[in-house]
């Protein structure tokens, strides 16, 4: 619907029921469930707000026809969302989950890296997975749960940052323990650690470049 006709996106939108937080408060003490909220009503407000800039007309992925603002026929045509005092309202169906999840995870409320990158990836024929599973997985098998424009420019550009930070993740604690082990650095223990954690650099930045290959 975001990729084909906006007011029919629009209507389905304010055909949804008006969640109030009492309804959501089951899901406060559920950080999956939060996240995946976070997520899914993340994608939908800026597919409101943000919908009618990029044009869909194009028949390839990329391309002079794939920009923000334009059409074949010149100037987009798609209609605007909802304006009041030169601000766009997003209604309730949407605002209201939408505000409640960034509360409760302390996150502003638009999209953020973390969400889209870290907590929206699954492996083929699954609708999510666990870091366990990661750990053997090449970048050609991860896929998003859920995608704004369901292209592939879309899909790599949340899941290449998904895999980097799945590789270095191992080493943060180390990483944020440098200054300490320079201050030791005269005791063995401290000179060994900060090695290590050097060592653990190097294999994340071979990581990293075989990524970007």
């Amino acid at each position: 619907l975001i990729r084909g006709d906006l007011k029919t996106f629009r209507s389905a939108v304010l055909a949804l029921p008006c969640a109030t937080a009492d309804d959501l408060s089951p899901v406060a003490k559920d950080g999956k469930a939060l996240r995946r909220l976070y997520v899914l009503f993340g994608q939908l407000v800026h597919s409101w707000v943000h919908g009618h800039l990029p044009s869909w007309d194009s028949e390839e992925e990329e391309g002079p026809d794939y920009a923000w603002g334009k059409s074949k026929g010149g100037a987009s045509e798609r209609a605007q969302p909802p304006m009041e005092g030169g601000k766009v309202v997003v209604p309730a169906q949407l605002a209201v989950p939408f505000r409640f999840a960034c509360e409760h995870l302390g996150l502003p409320m638009v999209l953020t890296g973390a969400g889209t990158d870290c907590w929206d990836w699954r492996l083929p024929g699954s609708t999510g997975a666990s870091p366990e599973e990661f750990e053997a997985t090449k970048l050609e098998q991860l896929h998003c749960v859920s995608s704004i424009t369901g292209t592939d420019a879309e899909r790599y550009f949340h899941m290449v940052p998904c895999a980097m930070q799945a590789a270095a993740g191992s080493i943060l604690p180390d990483l944020l323990r440098i200054p300490e082990y320079l201050c030791s650095s005269q005791n063995y223990a401290a000179g060994a650690a900060l090695i290590k954690c050097l060592d653990g650099m190097e294999r994340v930045l071979r990581a990293w470049r075989v990524l970007f290959d």
